[in-house]
């Protein structure tokens, strides 16, 4: 930044937005090179390092009741002994429709289809997805059956 005759400052010359004075201002990440592969510990190696990092070697596994669990770290996955819900459902608002309808579809090649009804997020879809056809549906709502 440059200083006129009473102190002031201006922005330098090319209409910039004038800059912090060095010294001054949040300082960019520091990053490290990376490893070469051949200096990567091994995994007996790494792990030992993460032990000694932590302090203590592992604890050992426990079964808590549910209302136990807060803040504590599960050992294994868990699986739900039924599909919830037990119907498929939709990740996204959209249209259920058949692939074989949309093949040659594209950017200036639309194709058209009859909207014959709409799925609920309580209630499945009356209509069927058929040729030529299309059905709506919510987020969380239940699939409409194939024909």
């Amino acid at each position: 930044m440059d200083r006129d005759e009473r102190g002031a400052g201006r922005a330098a010359a090319g209409g910039g937005a004038a800059r912090p004075e060095r010294g001054t201002g949040p300082r960019p990440p520091a990053f490290r090179r990376p490893f070469p592969a051949g200096e990567l510990p091994t995994v007996e190696e790494a792990r030992r390092r993460i032990l000694a990092a932590v302090g203590h070697p592992p604890v050992e596994a426990e079964e808590v009741a549910l209302d136990e669990a807060l803040g504590r770290v599960l050992v294994k996955p868990v699986y739900a002994g039924d599909d919830v819900p037990g119907f498929h459902r939709s990740t996204v608002d959209g249209y259920a429709v058949r692939s074989d309808d949309l093949r040659g579809a594209g950017p200036g090649r639309p194709v058209r289809l009859r909207l014959v009804g709409e799925g609920g997020t309580g209630r499945p879809a009356t209509a069927r997805v058929g040729p030529g056809r299309g059905v709506a549906g919510p987020q969380g709502g239940r699939l409409p059956r194939a024909p």
